[in-house]
Formats: C-alpha cells, sequence, structure tokens
C-alpha cells in the first residue's frame, strides 16, 4: 500500500517472543531488541494513543434521559492498550503508512494493599495478567486457558484498533455516519472476526445508535479476506468462553444472527432451509464459528487468496450465505507474489532499457503484458526461469 501511495495503517499485537516452531528463532531477536540496552530504534512509543480494553465484565442495562436502553458494563478486567509505531517505506521511499502494534500494560502497576500485608504474588497478579496478553505470539491453545489466552489476545488488538479508527474519524468529521465513506477494515483471516460485534458495540452503546442503523455502517465499513478452505484452520470459540469474557458480544451474535435469519424468512422457503442448515447458534456450537458464518451478511464484500480458491469457498464454506448473498464474496488475488521476482527481471530481451522498465515491473503489475512479445525467446525464458529460482531460494516462504 505504502509502494502504490494509498494511505493506511496496519494493525497488530506488540509481542514479546513467540512459542510457535515456526517463528521460535525470532523470539531471541525480538527480546534483544526490545529488552535490550538500546531498545528497538525503528518504532516509537504513542503515549497519546492509549486505549482501555476490558474483558469478563457484567452487562447492565439502563435507562437515558431520552428513554433510550443502553447497555453499560461493570466490573471485570481492565488492560490499557499502549501504541507502538514502526514506519514502513514503499518503493522508492515517496510513501509511507504506519504499522501501529498495540503492548498490554496494567493501569495498576503494583496492588499497594496486598504488597503491604506481604501477599507480593498478589500485588504483581493485575500486572502480569495484563501484560500476558502481548507476551507470547501463538501461545499454545490445547487448553482451556490458552484458549481464553488466544481470544484475549484477538479482542484485545481488535478493540484497541476499532477505538483507534473511530477516535481519528471522529476527529477530522464529528460524525460516524459517514464512516464507511472514508474507512475500509479489512479483516485478515477469522482471527480478527470479533470486530463485527465489537464494532456494533462501540456504534450501540457508546455512540447512541440503533442496531439497523449501526448494521449499515458496519457493512460499509468491514471486509475480509479468506486465506484457507480448512475446517481447522477456521476458529472456533466455544460458546460458554465467549459468555464469560464477551458477554455483550454474544448478545450482538445472537441479535445478528436473528437479523439474518428474519431477512431469509421474507425470502423462498428453499432460502429458509439453507439458512436453518447455516445457522449455528445454539449452545452445543461453537459461537467464534457463527460471528465468523454471519460475516458475509454484516461486511460488504469478501475476497479471497486466488479464483480456484474463491470458487472452492462459494461451494464449500460460504455455500448458503453464497445462495442469498451472491455478491458478496468476489476474488482478488494476491498480488505480492511477483513482488519479490520483479527485481530480479532484468531481461536481456529488454536491454539496454532494462532499468527503465523496472520501477513498472515492481509497481505496476498489470503491465507485466508488455513482455508477452518476448516469450518465444528462448534466452529471456531462461533468464526468467532463473530469476524464479533465484527468489525461491532466497525467500523460501514465497
Amino acid at each position: 500500500m505504502a509502494t502504490l501511495g494509498i494511505a493506511g495503517f496496519g494493525y497488530g499485537i506488540r509481542y514479546e517472543t513467540a512459542c510457535s516452531s515456526r517463528v521460535s528463532t525470532m523470539a531471541g531477536r525480538w527480546n534483544a531488541r526490545r529488552t535490550g540496552r538500546l531498545g528497538n530504534p525503528f518504532e516509537f512509543e504513542r503515549p497519546e494513543a492509549v486505549y482501555p480494553v476490558r474483558l469478563a465484565v457484567i452487562c447492565a442495562r439502563s435507562v437515558t434521559g431520552n428513554g433510550q436502553r443502553v447497555t453499560v458494563w461493570e466490573g471485570g478486567q481492565r488492560v490499557l492498550a499502549v501504541a507502538y509505531d514502526t514506519m514502513i517505506a514503499g518503493y522508492g521511499g515517496h510513501h509511507i503508512n504506519t504499522l501501529r502494534l498495540w503492548s498490554a500494560q496494567s493501569g495498576n502497576l503494583v496492588d499497594l494493599e496486598a504488597f503491604n500485608r506481604g501477599d507480593y504474588m498478589q500485588a504483581m497478579s493485575a500486572q502480569v495478567n495484563a501484560e500476558s496478553i502481548s507476551r507470547v505470539l501463538y501461545p499454545n491453545d490445547a487448553t482451556p486457558a490458552g484458549q481464553e489466552l488466544r481470544l484475549k489476545q484477538e479482542y484485545f488488538f481488535t478493540a484497541a484498533s476499532l477505538q483507534d479508527i473511530t477516535r481519528r474519524h471522529l476527529s477530522m468529521h464529528g460524525s460516524l455516519d459517514n464512516l464507511g465513506d472514508h474507512v475500509a477494515i479489512q479483516l485478515n483471516d477469522t482471527h480478527p472476526a470479533i470486530a463485527v460485534p465489537e464494532l456494533m458495540r462501540l456504534l450501540i452503546d457508546e455512540n447512541g445508535y440503533g442496531f439497523d442503523a449501526a448494521f449499515a455502517i458496519v457493512r460499509s465499513v468491514i471486509h475480509y479476506t479468506n486465506h484457507t478452505l480448512m475446517p481447522e484452520a477456521l476458529e472456533r470459540w466455544p460458546v460458554q468462553l465467549l459468555e464469560n469474557l464477551l458477554p455483550r458480544h454474544m448478545q450482538l451474535i445472537y441479535e445478528i444472527n436473528a437479523h439474518i435469519l428474519g431477512r431469509a424468512a421474507q425470502a423462498s422457503r428453499q432460502y429458509r432451509i439453507r439458512f436453518s442448515a447455516t445457522s449455528r447458534l445454539s449452545r452445543r456450537a461453537m459461537a467464534g464459528r457463527c460471528a465468523w458464518a454471519t460475516w458475509p451478511s454484516s461486511a460488504h464484500a469478501g475476497s479471497m487468496a486466488s479464483a480456484l480458491h474463491t470458487d472452492l469457498m462459494k461451494k464449500t464454506v460460504f455455500r448458503n450465505l453464497h445462495h442469498y448473498f451472491p455478491d458478496r464474496i468476489v476474488n482478488e488475488t494476491n498480488g505480492i507474489t511477483p513482488a519479490p521476482l520483479a527485481p530480479r527481471l532484468q531481461p536481456a530481451a529488454l536491454e539496454p532499457g532494462h532499468r527503465r522498465h523496472r520501477r513498472w515491473l515492481i509497481t505496476r503489475f498489470e503491465q507485466l503484458g508488455r513482455l508477452e512479445p518476448h516469450l518465444g525467446d528462448r534466452g529471456f525464458l531462461d533468464h526468467f526461469a532463473d530469476a524464479k529460482r533465484t527468489t525461491s531460494r532466497d525467500s523460501p516462504d514465497w
């Protein structure tokens, strides 16, 4: 996006270490960089961007002065999300975007009452529990405690990011009515799917919108990218865990589900049968699956990694929803893949002007069609194959 001059923010968690085998080799470097004597010179703490994130709260209904019933939160765990920014320069350095990572901290560093009575572990427990959210990348979720931590992590960075987005929008435009005209939120796979009910909560509980108005804004703002067809890779959360940790969001998930089923009831009997099979909101089901499954109805469009992937998604995971919302699933083929290859592509067929072409090879992939006249040139094809082999050797993931 920075290379193409598209303004944007990337959001995530500022992890301190990793326990996944794939990224475990990074753990030492992360710790050295973050806790070393010189720190990390590439990131900047943003003390003006600190947001509270609350978990395991009690939902209470109250009536405002205008008679509107609103949901307020009481008790629970309060964690502070502190922003750290890294500047990401695009190719050529003409544009810069921001990668904003959230660090979890406790507002109260020490429980002085517990400390003074000699219970030192209890005195530090709030700090430890808060900081554990951003401590480890991919914690083992084979245990209930691990599952809870993973859900806390995903809600933590999603809630902080949405607060940041809405704050900046309100500072510039004064209203969230036109949020969809200025903001596009792209959910990267299922991990931030909780953004749908969280944005609904911000609009309804914090800004006084009705359900239908909030739903329309959410649909205009949130988009979704799917990367896999494997059921085990599509996150699922037990209903009980969601109800304990995020009770208000569970209420909103039920309301979204009821809204969609209500729309389906207005359609033909065929659609009613399909949606009866699609709805998974029962206490025996996995609520995370339901929140994600209702996404196409609460978001504007979904993009897939390839044309084949898109076709399979329409026929499998989103089969029922695709029948009812046939315009929601679109194909946006990943444009990153050619990037490592393009700088190495200096075919003899383009010399002596290949340096002049390097810029568009990197930044305007649609211009690769200009190489078609050289497809019969054996020298060019050999050069192209060699560039692919070199790129694959240097970047195994590519």
